[in-house]
């Protein structure tokens, strides 16, 4: 049975964030009845919605599953596996990219590739408008720009060069979200904040394992 604790935040936090179990079925792509059971305790979310639930929900990973880092004794640590990439610093930041599928395209990205992903990330406006974008949820190009503190004719240009390195996409409503290559790029940004002096100071210990 799910850890009733798990339960009862995902319960509590849907409820705070004035979601109903239809709506925040809707969002991840699963019926209310399956929201309903996570709640009751019946069974745990699939491994792939956890980065989703958790944005919905406004919670990292660590705080929904009731991980601390000061089980790694404050020192910081990075796993990657055929599943997951997870990484774990010293300050409390954690990073958590699930699913077999994203970390096979991870493994299988040309080196140029993520050189482009990273070369256009560094711009600082496309990286701020990039964190604003959601797998779960829409949003326009003046939202995006009242939330980025830039014009909107700066925002449209940065989200077509989004759009055309497939980080992000957009509906037919006009609304923008993050794209099929956007598991990818957070794997490059990680991959660098790895290889930084900062990241180096944060990590203490990499481990692999593609067997499991």
């Amino acid at each position: 049975m799910m850890n009733r604790a798990i339960s009862e935040k995902v319960s509590a936090l849907r409820r705070e964030r004035g979601l109903t179990q239809e709506r925040l079925g809707a969002m991840l792509g699963v019926s209310s009845q399956a929201v309903s059971k996570w709640e009751k305790g019946d069974c745990l979310p699939d491994l792939l919605l956890i980065p989703q639930l958790c944005e919905a929900l406004g919670i990292s990973a660590d705080e929904l599953l009731g991980v601390s880092a000061k089980g790694c004794g404050g020192k910081g640590s990075a796993r990657v596996s055929a599943r997951s990439i997870r990484i774990g610093n010293a300050r409390g930041l954690t990073i958590l990219l699930a699913g077999e599928l994203m970390v096979e395209a991870v493994r299988q990205t040309e080196t140029g590739s993520l050189q482009k992903l990273l070369t256009l990330l560094a711009d600082e406006d496309a990286l701020r408008v990039f964190r604003l974008l959601s797998f779960t949820s829409l949003k326009s190009e003046v939202e995006i720009a009242e939330k980025a503190g830039l014009p909107v004719e700066t925002v449209q240009a940065v989200l077509f060069r989004l759009l055309r390195a497939s980080l992000c996409q957009c509906s037919a409503q006009e609304g923008y979200f993050l794209g099929q290559d956007a598991y990818i790029a957070y794997a490059a940004l990680t991959a660098a904040y790895l290889a930084s002096e900062e990241g180096r100071k944060d990590i203490h210990s990499v481990s692999l394992s593609y067997s499991d």
